[in-house]
């Protein structure tokens, strides 16, 4: 299987959400950082209300069981707010594109994985605030910070959830 399919070969296991966890999350906080261009602490809520999401709060960082756990209205939605109030520099699946670009899967090489941070601008020692498309303001992400090869657990996520059957 080529490198390209494995990253959408996996099927939609998308899990009954719990609604009642999903209704008691509250996005204000971040819509309001969003709103005010609070990159760094944007990404940090964003990290919360992940781990939130998957009652991970307590550990600070994602497995890959719990990637595939992410409810997909869930991340559409994180995706849509930084998306919106970026004007499309920054969301998840702006950096999905370029990973699935770069020729990311599933399971990740560590030379496509250098490629991606690379581009993304995760090298710096120091957050960028201007960034490229694609870009992210920081390097610290739960999923990242957790595990590199996790990366590919979480950009298939994102494909099954946005319905993605090639990269753009």
């Amino acid at each position: 299987m080529s490198q390209q399919n494995e990253l959408f070969s996996q099927s939609p296991s998308d899990s009954p959400p719990n609604t009642k966890l999903q209704d008691a999350l509250d996005f204000t906080h971040l819509t309001d950082l969003l709103a005010t261009q609070r990159w760094l602490e944007a990404d940090q809520e964003t990290d919360r209300l992940m781990l939130a999401i998957v009652g991970r709060t307590q550990f600070g960082w994602l497995r890959t069981e719990d990637i595939s756990q992410i409810p997909c209205t869930f991340l559409i939605t994180l995706d849509r707010f930084w998306s919106d109030a970026s004007k499309e520099v920054f969301g998840f699946f702006v950096q999905y594109h370029l990973w699935a670009e770069l020729g990311g899967t599933k399971a990740p090489k560590w030379g496509v994985y250098q490629k991606f941070v690379e581009q993304v601008g995760w090298l710096n020692v120091e957050p960028q605030l201007t960034h490229s498309k694609g870009t992210f303001p920081s390097n610290h992400s739960i999923i990242d910070g957790s595990g590199w090869f996790r990366l590919g657990a979480f950009y298939s996520r994102l494909a099954v959830c946005g319905g993605l059957t090639t990269p753009v």
